[in-house]
């Protein structure tokens, strides 16, 4: 069965042959919330539980017990969207069912409202201002962190991963880092390859410059100049000595971005940059020592590049072992992670304390993102621009990122005894829906007190009245719903 998030939920054979890969175990991410003060990303292993619960509190805090039922795992989440005793997650067989447990907000399973609901592989689950996503099966290596918080990591940008496998892929390339082995990096354009590079340079230890060059837009006529120097005189135009980009990098780190674009000639001397450690200049007679490391990225397969004729096999070799960064769609629980990363280099300075509505997080979450980190950069850079003052709302991304809010039903629940709150006849902006929301809860809180509510929230009670008016909030419902 497809979902409206492009993700599938296992078939049986399927999930037979998850379980058989080897370390595949399956997995709970907290990936992020909605709103201002986001709590870091949450990795848990599920292996060796029997159930885990998930519900509000004053700072997140885990605790493990074992009950004559198994192994439990109680996630307390800063987030006062949820209800006390919010949600859990039971093991139903071979498979993970999620139960609400009358929460007062509800919980959503690919942006539909579920009371009980067996989970599949990359499934969205949305808990008060909360996002988490299951996952049926990830090779694992045993020796992992059961329970991974992102708030612990010390990587640099480029390698940070609450993903098991890339986690065990980047912890390679840091060792690899040290060395001055070369290092291909393969992967979709705008997926991140040169913030990994400029991470395996931080990580090296060499003093000299990190030196980044576009291949594919440096001039035919100027590119071994461009790359190896010259000498005055040596062509046309040539009206000093330069030294060029390889020697510029010595000591440092020469990354030559989509390598696969560079001619076969230059290709041939930039070997015989990489064997010697030395260039020679156009038109010079000496040869300059340098101390030469090199990482390429590229988002052409060069073994096909290599039978085309268009790119030389020993130069493939001397490159050494490539690493394969995923696109960003595969990296759906690493999202809270890159967008506070990204956030955080926007020049803009309400990028700092940018505010994402429940609904803008939905469709960031569900967006395939064809052009990758890239692309999400520019998304949220021009959507704080719209949004001033505000939060980031539905309505201040594109038109492609607002129709993946909009998820079709999935599959039918099991009835639960109690139905959740009536929904209000009006159409509802994300703000609203959200203070609908918030009111309930406080009406719950307060056992239907008018009074004690509008106190909360800073205004009278004649306005309490007017919004839950507007907004169908019946109190005998409101107020006994319950916060458990």
């Amino acid at each position: 069965m497809e979902h409206g998030d492009g993700s599938q939920t296992l078939s049986r054979r399927a999930r037979v042959q998850v379980r058989k890969q080897a370390g595949a175990v399956p997995h709970l991410f907290v990936v992020t919330q909605a709103g201002r003060d986001r709590e870091p990303p949450l990795r848990v292993r599920l292996d060796g539980l029997d159930e885990v619960s998930l519900s509000r509190a004053s700072h997140r805090h885990l605790e493990r017990t074992t009950t004559a039922a198994g192994q439990s795992l109680r996630i307390g989440v800063a987030d006062h969207w949820m209800s006390t005793g919010h949600a859990t997650l039971v093991r139903d067989g071979e498979r993970w069912r999620l139960v609400d447990r009358g929460s007062t907000n509800g919980t959503q399973i690919n942006g539909q409202p579920q009371l009980t609901a067996l989970l599949g592989d990359g499934d969205l689950l949305e808990m008060g201002r909360t996002f988490l996503v299951f996952r049926a099966g990830l090779a694992t290596r045993s020796q992992a962190l059961r329970v991974l918080d992102a708030g612990t990591l010390d990587a640099l940008p480029g390698l940070a991963t609450i993903l098991p496998e890339l986690t065990d892929r980047f912890d390679e390339l840091a060792r690899l880092a040290a060395s001055k082995t070369p290092i291909v990096l393969r992967g979709p354009t705008g997926s991140g390859k040169e913030l990994l590079a400029r991470a395996v340079h931080a990580l090296s230890g060499r003093t000299g410059a990190f030196v980044a060059v576009n291949c594919a837009g440096l001039p035919d006529a100027l590119v071994e100049s461009e790359l190896f120097g010259n000498v005055r005189g040596a062509f046309t135009g040539a009206v000093s000595d330069r030294s060029g980009l390889v020697a510029a990098a010595a000591g440092g780190t020469l990354f030559l971005d989509e390598v696969g674009e560079l001619p076969l000639n230059v290709q041939s001397k930039l070997l015989r940059a990489l064997q010697e450690q030395a260039v020679r200049p156009i038109g010079g007679t000496a040869e300059l020592r340098v101390d030469l490391r090199v990482v390429a990225a590229t988002h052409h397969d060069l073994d096909r590049l290599v039978e085309a004729g268009r790119f030389r096999d020993d130069l493939l070799a001397r490159l050494g072992g490539s690493f394969a960064l995923p696109a960003l769609r595969e990296r759906r629980e690493d999202l809270g992670l890159i967008i506070d990363a990204l956030l955080s280099q926007i020049e803009d300075p309400r990028a700092r304390q940018a505010e994402l509505s429940g609904e803008a997080v939905r469709a960031v979450l569900n967006y395939a993102w064809p052009r990758n980190i890239r692309e999400l950069q520019h998304v949220l850079a021009r959507a704080i621009a719209l949004a001033g003052a505000g939060p980031i709302e539905l309505e201040h991304l594109p038109p492609e990122v607002q129709a993946s809010a909009a998820m079709p039903a999935a599959a039918p629940a099991v009835p639960a005894a109690a139905p959740p709150p009536a929904a209000p006849a009006v159409v509802l902006s994300a703000s609203e829906q959200d203070r609908r929301a918030r009111l309930v809860e406080l009406i719950a809180i307060h056992r239907g007190n008018i009074a004690a509510v509008a106190r909360e929230l800073g205004t009278v009670r004649s306005q309490i009245q007017r919004w839950m008016k507007r907004y169908g909030i019946a109190r005998d419902h409101a107020g006994w719903t319950g916060i458990r």
